[in-house]
């Protein structure tokens, strides 16, 4: 049985390239790891083949001037820490959309990573808060909501302390 397409071009860059540093961009760690796995499983070397997601690159690239900077990475668990905190502190007489299970005693929970992803993605394309509203006029309710959570959650990070992969991504693409 002969390895994927994938393994035998990656199999190849590295027999070409043996003491060269090669960085393989890939979607996720499991991804990365099941490519050097198979790579491994086929009999293949890949000495200097770095792989990480672009996210880990970023970070890696930025370690220096972050502790430089003294400002930190929000991970995931951080930032849903975050959106979990400012759903709490949320009157539920402010809500008019994500109104959460408060009578049931589960709160927020089931909108805490949903929300999480949803803020995450609108700051890594660049979507301000103010922007929110005018672009969801067939649900004012919940685009009203989402602009408020989103103001929130920005206001932490324009403090300078943390930086979200938005940011990441951000400081990343002005390295030289």
């Amino acid at each position: 049985m002969s390895p994927p397409y994938a393994v035998r071009q990656l199999a190849e860059l590295c027999a070409r390239y043996p003491l060269s540093v090669k960085i393989l961009l890939v979607p996720s760690p499991q991804a990365g790891s099941d490519l050097t796995t198979t790579l491994a499983r086929f009999g293949h070397r890949w000495a200097n083949l770095r792989v990480a997601t672009p996210v880990q690159l970023a970070a890696t690239e930025l370690a220096p001037r972050m502790a430089g900077l003294r400002v930190h990475r929000l991970h995931t668990e951080g930032r849903q820490r975050l959106v979990e905190s400012i759903l709490s502190s949320w009157p539920s007489a402010q809500r008019r959309y994500f109104l959460g299970n408060h009578h049931a005693g589960a709160g927020d929970r089931g909108l805490v990573e949903p929300l999480d992803r949803t803020l995450d993605a609108l700051r890594q394309a660049q979507v301000l808060p103010e922007h929110i509203v005018s672009m969801s006029p067939g649900m004012p309710a919940k685009a009203a909501d989402l602009a408020h959570l989103y103001g929130a959650y920005t206001t932490p990070l324009a403090q300078g302390d943390w930086w979200d992969d938005a940011t990441l991504f951000t400081e990343a693409m002005s390295l030289e």
